[in-house]
């Protein structure tokens, strides 16, 4: 990987409150390389002190304020084909004194818009960790982009003192960050050298030890632990001490377009590096899909800790009935009919039940308010299986009815990620949920649950195996599953658990809420291996 990085020094130094100070300017490339990977990193003009900017301003005052404007161009010529990844962070330098929530920043260019808004507003300014000289320190990423030879872009950036700040805050005080530019050669369609390491799918595969040695290591066993959670630190795929844990490769879900195989991570802690951080929350990787959608469970917020929380502290989302209903079979469904007098009138998908109306109200809440930033990294081909699927009784009226994934995690063990529904009377569709267009196009919103196979992929037992802790990154306090069970008259669906293995509850019962959702193939992240010292961030 070739990277070139550029950086420039703005300063607010106190006087009453603050001047503005370009201190320093960086124009080299830190690194030499060979080839044609070139990128000129060009200053406009300085951000300098304007009448009344050494005060606390209001947002109307300071989005009028001069700019500082820079522009970044690949120089490559076009016969090259070369493409350059980039990366703008706004780094903040240790010694600065007034607080990031009393500092606000406005960024644009290239039809982008982003506040404004102060620094330590993680919907908006997404934070990052950098390590310099052995030092971490908070950094918020601004944009990123692609520019083909001879293209380039220019951006703006305004920062000032917010007008919330008082005289203790800010007086005499001082503020320093570094506007970085890090750009590295980019894959093409047109065959140019270079490596595409911004995007999180491909950094999955290569930090768990390339695709080869992933699929090389073959199936685990599902019927003995993931894990025995001895090992203190995460194993890698060239020494592994545990062969039932890791990223594993072959469970092939044909409705997830190309029929390739899953990836999917599966054991403890220890075993897996699988955290990312994303839309001012953090969440956990469960595997990328055969279409190349990278699949996430919720973790929790993200806060001035740089470092996510163990999944058992999840308290975030809240808690939620499957279903406030619980007198027939339709209501196992994640939405179901208005009548129960034969499986298709059950099982069709017309009203919600109290589980996907809550998820509704979660993403609408906290991942479309955030705007098209956000949400145009999610994708909305994924699809999330809710089998409804037969392996005794008929799934009508009060009969008791075991559905299809009571034969998969018995004996013999066989998580599948297959979702086809089997019965007659409804299309082969029917469970599997995703938005207008893809599957039974009966989701609001590409958002979901993980089903019980997912669980089991992800190291919980099946319900035949000894029961034991489960040694999977997943495990929890009670949290729904997707899965209809309902091995007696108390109809139930699975959830995961912290003690034991994936069970049954009661619809009714209020369990944790993990959303899931599904970022596109081409989703980038600016740094990270996926550890939990060293999340991957999403750009």
């Amino acid at each position: 990987m070739s990277i070139a990085v550029f950086t420039l020094l703005l300063s607010i130094t106190g006087i009453s409150f603050a001047s503005w100070q370009i201190v320093s300017y960086q124009e080299d490339i830190n690194e030499i390389v060979t080839g044609c990977f070139d990128v000129a990193f060009t200053s406009g003009n300085d951000i300098n002190r304007l009448d009344g900017s050494e005060y606390p301003i209001s947002d109307s005052q300071g989005i009028l304020t001069a700019p500082y404007t820079f522009t970044i161009k690949n120089n490559c010529p076009p016969e090259t084909a070369l493409n350059v990844d980039y990366i703008v962070r706004l780094d903040i330098v240790d010694t600065s004194e007034i607080p990031l929530n009393r500092m606000k920043a406005y960024f644009t260019g290239e039809d982008l818009t982003i506040g404004p808004a102060v620094l330590d507003t993680p919907t908006t300014f997404e934070p990052t960790t950098i390590t310099e000289n052995g030092y971490k320190s908070t950094a918020y990423i601004l944009t990123s982009g692609t520019l083909a030879s001879g293209e380039e872009a220019t951006y703006n950036i305004r920062l000032w003192i917010d007008i919330s700040a008082t005289l203790a805050e800010a007086s005499g005080k001082d503020f320093s960050a570094k506007i970085t530019v890090v750009s590295t050669a980019a894959a093409n369609s047109n065959g140019g050298g270079g490596i595409a390491s911004f995007y999180l799918r491909d950094r999955i595969l290569e930090d768990n030890g390339g695709e080869s040695a992933i699929v090389a290591r073959g199936i685990p066993n599902y019927s003995l632990p993931a894990g025995d959670g001895l090992f203190a630190t995460r194993a890698i795929v060239s020494g592994w001490t545990d062969t039932n844990a890791g990223l594993f490769s072959g469970t092939r879900p044909t409705h997830e377009s190309n029929n390739t195989d899953s990836f999917y991570f599966r054991g403890s802690n220890d075993h897996v590096n699988n955290h990312v951080q994303f839309a001012g929350f953090w969440w956990r990787i469960v595997r990328i899909e055969g279409n190349g959608n990278i699949r996430l469970i919720f973790n929790n917020k993200v806060t001035t800790n740089p470092i996510p929380p163990l999944v058992e502290h999840i308290n975030d989302v809240g808690f939620s009935e499957f279903n406030s209903f619980s007198s027939d079979n339709r209501y196992v469904g994640f939405m179901h009919g208005t009548s129960c007098t034969n499986y298709a009138t059950c099982h069709s998908n017309e009203i919600n039940s109290t589980m996907k109306a809550n998820l509704d109200n979660w993403y609408s809440s906290n991942i479309i308010n955030q705007g098209t930033k956000i949400t145009s990294k999610i994708a909305t081909n994924t699809i999330f299986c809710g089998d409804r699927n037969l392996a005794w009784g008929t799934g009508v009226g009060t009969t008791d009815t075991r559905y299809g994934a009571w034969s998969r995690i018995t004996t013999p063990c066989r998580p599948s990620l297959q979702c086809i529904n089997r019965q007659p009377s409804v299309p082969d569709t029917n469970d599997q949920f995703g938005v207008s267009g893809n599957g039974n196009g009966s989701l609001l919103h590409p958002v979901g649950l993980l089903s019980v196979d997912e669980a089991i992929l992800g190291g919980y037992p099946c319900i035949s195996d000894e029961p034991h802790t489960p040694f999977t990154w997943l495990a929890n306090d009670n949290f729904w599953l997707m899965t209809p069970i309902t091995p007696t008259q108390n109809f139930g669906v699975c959830h995961g658990n912290m003690n034991m293995r994936p069970c049954w509850s009661p619809l009714s019962t209020n369990q944790l809420i993990r959303p899931v959702i599904s970022l596109l193939p081409d989703t980038r992240i600016s740094s990270g291996n996926g550890t939990r010292d060293n999340p991957y961030i999403v750009l």
